[in-house]
């Protein structure tokens, strides 16, 4: 049982990440059948209310928004696990001081939305060590790469942002953008040249890549929208 939060194609599986069962579920991505399952032990927290998943290579990296408070519904002590996808085993972890988001893969780097504050991490899978923070907008969240090779971040304030991992500057901030408020859903089309994200009120909008303003319509409204998907004919699922 649990919310699946996040589910990423890599190298032939699936890598579900559950956030209220603290587990990733590891699958065969041509049958769906189970390769393992990896989630917390007695000796060991393995996984804290995990968010996202992102790999390079033979390493991958899960987002953990820490220990739930129930008092005030805040989270504490977040951490990034490290799985050695060679024996899918979990590898260690990395302690942050902020909430991680989204993660994004780009090259030999994690790209990291810390979702309560300004900024996105950018970590060198090489030592696992922080080489950049980048300023963006307030409260970055999903990231997604365009075919020209630059990131996109929703920002949970209302921005897009455009940001060149070649020198990990910001090129472009679009603002006056809808928003959901929380767990923002941003996907690309096949061409990935055109975004599309959830605003308010379950509204689908959608924007090229050259776009310099915001859209004022929406494509599609659904209400209870959650999350958003396109296949390889372009269909977007809601």
């Amino acid at each position: 049982a649990g919310t699946i939060q996040n589910a990423t194609v890599y190298n032939g599986k699936y890598y579900f990440v559950i956030n209220s069962a603290d587990k990733l579920e590891i699958v065969e991505a041509q049958n769906l059948s189970s390769v393992k399952t990896l989630r917390n032990t007695f000796s060991a927290t393995n996984f804290a209310t995990p968010y996202s998943f992102a790999a390079v290579g033979n390493k991958a990296y899960v987002s953990n928004w820490g220990t739930l408070n129930l008092n005030d519904f805040s989270y504490s002590d977040p951490f990034i696990t490290l799985i050695d996808l060679n024996t899918n085993t979990v590898s260690g972890k990395i302690n942050r001081t902020l909430k991680p988001q989204h993660l994004l893969a780009v090259d030999q780097n994690i790209y990291i939305a810390n979702v309560e504050s300004n900024t996105i991490s950018v970590l060198n899978t090489a030592d696992n060590q922080i080489v950049k923070e980048i300023e963006v907008a307030n409260y970055p969240d999903k990231m997604v790469l365009d075919k020209n090779n630059k990131i996109w971040v929703i920002c949970q304030s209302g921005n897009l942002v455009r940001v060149n991992p070649a020198n990990n500057s910001v090129e472009a901030t679009i603002s006056g953008i809808s928003i959901q408020g929380f767990n923002e859903k941003m996907i690309l089309n096949q061409n990935a040249d055109k975004l599309y994200w959830l605003g308010s009120g379950g509204k689908v909008f959608e924007m090229a890549i050259t776009a310099t303003t915001a859209p004022n319509t929406p494509i599609i409204t659904q209400s209870r929208a959650y999350g958003i998907g396109v296949d390889k004919n372009n269909l977007i699922y809601i």
